[in-house]
């Protein structure tokens, strides 16, 4: 289900917000993920970018990729995963074989949520997944 405000995720669980922001006169996209508790207390964020830029869709696929990425390296489990991009969320969460290179990335993003435990990935709003997406914004000066 679609929130339009944050909600926090089951007692124990933590939830991993991933958006990005595009660069299009520089060519490239930075992804901005953030990691919070069922309390709604922030744990941990990290930032990504990519010297390419790919179609919307695609860079939001290659930012949930890294996020899956590191949040097994956390060795985290019961994560809830948020994206507002609905052609990943929709990909995600069905069995087609789409042989592009979403269907690519999307692929190894299956991959890496059968490693993980109690996990799943939701759609957000935009406006429920801001902060992460302020974050992405912020990080188009750092390297």
């Amino acid at each position: 289900p679609s929130h339009h405000s944050w909600q926090p995720p089951a007692v124990g669980s933590f939830k991993c917000n991933v958006d990005v922001a595009l660069f299009i006169l520089h060519g490239l996209f930075k992804a901005g993920i953030c990691l919070d508790n069922h309390t709604g207390f922030f744990i941990n964020f990290t930032t990504c970018h990519f010297t390419l830029l790919p179609k919307p869709h695609e860079c939001e696929a290659l930012a949930l990729y890294e996020a899956l990425q590191w949040v097994k390296s956390q060795h985290l489990n019961s994560v809830t995963f948020e994206t507002n991009c609905i052609n990943v969320f929709h990909s995600i969460n069905s069995s087609h074989n789409d042989l592009t290179k979403f269907g690519a990335t999307i692929h190894n993003c299956k991959i890496l949520l059968n490693k993980l435990k109690n996990r799943k990935v939701n759609f957000t709003s935009k406006q429920a997944n801001l902060t992460t997406h302020m974050l992405a914004k912020a990080t188009k000066f750092l390297v």
